[in-house]
């Protein structure tokens, strides 16, 4: 989980500029307090400058914080372990996920006797985040010229953490706590008394730019040069080296009772540490101006030249490079450079009266991919004063980054349940979902694909707009893209359909039980999506009671169609897991003598449960019969009150999700919410000020 840094864009600024502000939620937690403070000026003939500081720091929020995260489910104590014995089953209620376990502790156990997964409560719904950065600008004037100079410096810590490891293990006969007195299968036993895999990162940001612009006749042009580097350290506790834990397994030193000393969890789990770092060069030159002078106007000419090197280095640390330690995403000590160049020109001219028309074309290079040309032609049609047609067609070129060549982002790591034909059975732990699936219980790895291509798109826009006055707006408009050879995951449903396409991907024990699936970058045959945006904007005065402003956004996904393989049938995810065909934002804004009072509201519509229309995965048998296969559509409302009566004050007062709603999603198992649309913190309030000379 990433955090959010806004970064101070303002250049100009006279005087001693501050800005406030502190959040809580309504329970009480999440908090956040941020400060910034600029000050700018002249400093000296046809010179400026600007100095500005943020300090940005955001509590974190455990699972447990939230009742909807976990239902029903007593907070685990994390100095005793918990296992599932071989045998094992899941049980699932609702959103949660659970396992029936023959020999789990008592005060592990729900009223039904039922062993309870804790991993929800322990896993953080947001991260501790901390960010501190300096910007400064200056410029100065010689002659026509105009020197200029961007320092940027940004140092930001996160901490965050999920649910104890849980292993799978062979308890030794001969082992203290081994009833049985023979060697004894057990899956899932969390490891509690490590406490939770906990993770803290520390990313430092460096960024200069050095630049001369100027104009030359009825021409302004523009040169620059920058460099941007980005450092971070990594530190990971809680994750078990293999040896060590087996070698205490094996001789009795490690107990299950939680009595174990802090020497030996140490050397069971230590401390690991990855440094890595990104950085980039640029330069480039921009010219701009009249080419000719038509009937209508001028034809306009924009040109430019740009080159980057991109540079990566990856240390992980060496326990996890000789495998001693495992980790969801396959380590490998990395060192990436790359040159990149490209070449742009854009014509803008009015044809007549009425009509406008743009032409851009952009060249590519990236090396080790050749050269790319992508070009663009649009209209603009002035039927009247106040209507309008606009429309356009593009060609577009990406090159995959260093980054992506390495791997993927992981989505989950351990007890990931995902869903399978009954033909990849058997899994190393497993439950029925319907008459023709299973839920697997598996690890999500992370693997490479030096192979992948560029990828390539074709896009049109059509749309109308009509204003007939400034506060009275109205604008719809269509858009088609269509990517080949798209950059993405494989995904993972089409993966486990077609098994013997990606057999790299499974991965099975001596035993050929399946208890993991890699994940990887691939280039899809192609995808097709289709929407439609309409806008309206309507403001108007009134004599006694101020100023009112009405903004409304819709946005309807026509049809959002994958090809993962060339001449395969196409698979429609319109409508489906976390594709909701509708989404809208209003915002109703009033104006009254210094105050200034706004609501918006954000609605998301529904989707269905499967991943695309006739998928394999289907609904599984638990949710259909708690009618839960479709997750609903909701509202998130929030409101803002600001005063502006001191002056050169603003105090403003927010509330964000007014009407506290709290997630509810029919998606992943053992998911209670999904982070691309739900507010997890609830109500909260926000307290602001912002002074400005």
């Amino acid at each position: 989980m990433a955090g959010v840094i806004n970064v101070i864009l303002r250049k100009n600024a006279s005087g001693l500029g501050l800005t406030g502000s502190y959040g809580v939620s309504a329970r009480g937690d999440a908090e956040q307090r941020r400060f910034t403070a600029s000050m700018g000026g002249q400093i000296s003939h046809g010179g400026r400058a600007l100095l500005s500081v943020d300090y940005l720091q955001r509590e974190p929020l455990l699972g447990s914080a939230r009742s909807w995260n976990a239902p029903n489910q007593p907070h685990q104590d994390a100095t005793n372990g918990s296992s599932t014995p071989s045998g094992a089953s899941f049980y699932l209620t609702g959103d949660s996920v659970h396992h029936s376990a023959a020999d789990c502790t008592e005060k592990n156990r729900d009223a039904n006797g039922t062993c309870i997964d804790d991993a929800a409560r322990l896993t953080n719904l947001q991260t501790a985040f901390v960010s501190r950065s300096v910007l400064g600008h200056v410029d100065q004037n010689i002659g026509s010229v105009q020197a200029y100079a961007d320092l940027r410096w940004t140092q930001t810590t996160q901490r965050q953490q999920m649910a104890p490891v849980q292993e799978d293990l062979m308890l030794p006969a001969n082992h203290p706590d081994n009833k049985l007195h023979h060697d004894q299968a057990i899956y899932g036993y969390s490891v509690n008394d490590l406490g939770p895999v906990r993770d803290f990162t520390q990313t430092t940001n460096s960024y200069i730019l050095l630049g001369l612009k100027g104009g030359l006749s009825e021409w302004d042009w523009d040169t620059h040069v920058s460099y941007q580097r980005n450092k971070s350290e990594d530190r990971l506790d809680g994750l078990i080296r293999t040896s060590a834990f087996a070698r205490a397994l094996y001789y009795g030193t490690y107990r299950f009772d939680g009595h174990n000393s802090a020497n030996l969890l140490h050397a069971i789990s230590p401390t690991l540490i990855r440094h890595a770092s990104s950085s980039q060069t640029s330069a480039s030159v921009h010219l701009a101006g009249p080419l000719a002078q038509l009937p209508q106007g001028a034809l306009s000419m924009a040109v430019g030249v740009e080159a980057y090197r991109d540079r990566l280095a990856d240390l992980p640390d060496p326990l996890l490079l000789s495998n001693q330690v495992f980790q969801f995403q396959s380590p490998s000590a990395r060192h990436e450079d790359r040159w990149s160049s490209a070449a742009y020109m854009e014509l803008s001219a009015p044809l007549t009266r009425r009509l406008e028309a743009d032409l851009a074309w952009r060249m590519d290079r990236n090396q080790g991919y050749g050269r790319a040309i992508s070009p663009k032609f649009g209209l603009k049609w002035n039927l009247s004063d106040s209507f309008s047609l606009r429309g356009t067609w593009a060609k577009g070129y990406r090159a995959p980054t260093l980054l992506q060549l390495s791997r993927p982002a992981t989505l989950a790591a351990t007890g990931f349940l995902l869903q399978v034909p009954n033909q990849l059975l058997p899994c190393v732990t497993s439950a029925p979902a319907t008459d023709t699936t299973s839920f697997c219980e598996v690890r999500l790895n992370s693997v490479n694909n030096a192979q992948l291509r560029p990828e390539t798109s074709h896009s049109y826009t059509l749309g109308m707009v009509w204003a007939p006055t400034n506060d009275i707006g109205v604008a719809l408009d269509y858009y088609r893209i269509r990517r080949n050879n798209e950059i993405t995951q494989l995904p993972v449903t089409y993966a486990v359909q077609n098994p013997d396409s990606y057999p790299q991907l499974f991965q099975r024990n001596a035993r050929g039980e399946l208890y993991a699936f890699n994940q990887q970058l691939v280039n899809l045959g192609h995808t097709d999506a289709r929407t439609l945006d309409l806008d309206v904007r309507y403001g108007f005065d009134t004599t006694r009671y101020g100023h009112y402003a009405l903004n409304l956004g819709v946005n309807y996904l026509m049809r959002l169609n994958r090809e993962v393989v060339a001449d395969t049938p196409l698979l429609h995810y319109a409508g489906y897991a976390s594709q909701p065909r509708w989404s809208a934002l209003a915002g109703l804004e009033w104006s009254f003598h210094d105050w200034i009072t706004t609501a918006n509201l954000r609605y998301t519509g529904h989707y269905r449960y499967e991943p695309y229309a006739d998928s394999y995965e289907s609904c599984p048998d638990y949710l259909v019969q708690l009618g839960k296969c479709n997750t609903p559509a909701f509202v998130l409302l929030d409101l803002n009150l600001a005063y502006r009566g001191i002056p050169h004050w603003m105090l403003a007062f927010n509330v964000h999700n007014a009407l506290n709603h709290a997630p509810v999603y029919y998606g992943t198992p053992g998911t209670a919410y999904n982070p691309l649309f739900d507010d997890v913190l609830g109500r909260y309030y926000l307290f602001s000020f912002t002074y400005r000379p």
